[in-house]
């Protein structure tokens, strides 16, 4: 009979372990954790909607919900970039955090050369087409029976 060198048992335990430190090995490479927090005004301290909350360096990123809450997986040593039209852009690093919460600030400024459109924004110097902008006052002026005729 002849001995096959891959039937040691040797040979089998070895590979097991080698296999195991691998696995260990694999889930240290891609060590993710979840980072949630809330995102505030600074100017009346109220939860932002719809604020971009994205991974440094990645297109991994979510929005916050009505309440301003947001949760996402970040690798290890991350940092958060936190933007939203008419505020100032901050970037936070995570660090050992579980929970970031951060206050964005108004920038008016930056504000006054944004067009938002129905599809994005761009600024004022990139739009090709044509903008009709109307104030609160004659929004106001107007009767407004129905939600339609509010669009019109």
């Amino acid at each position: 009979m002849r001995k096959y060198w891959f039937n040691n048992s040797r040979f089998q335990k070895g590979g097991i372990l080698l296999f195991l430190l691998w696995i260990i090995m694999v889930q240290f490479t891609f060590a993710q954790r979840t980072v949630s927090g809330t995102v505030t005004s600074a100017a009346d301290n109220t939860p932002m909607a719809g604020v971009n909350v994205i991974e440094k360096g990645t297109l991994h990123g979510v929005m916050t919900d009505a309440d301003g809450k947001y949760s996402l997986s970040v690798s290890d040593g991350a940092t958060l970039v936190f933007s939203f039209i008419g505020m100032r852009t901050r970037e936070v690093p995570v660090g050992n955090q579980r929970v970031v919460d951060v206050t964005l600030e108004s920038d008016v400024l930056g504000l006054d050369e944004v067009v938002v459109i129905g599809y994005g924004s761009v600024k004022r110097s990139d739009l090709t087409g044509s903008v009709g902008s109307i104030s609160a006052k004659e929004l106001e002026a107007i009767p407004i029976v129905t939600v339609e005729q509010s669009m019109r």
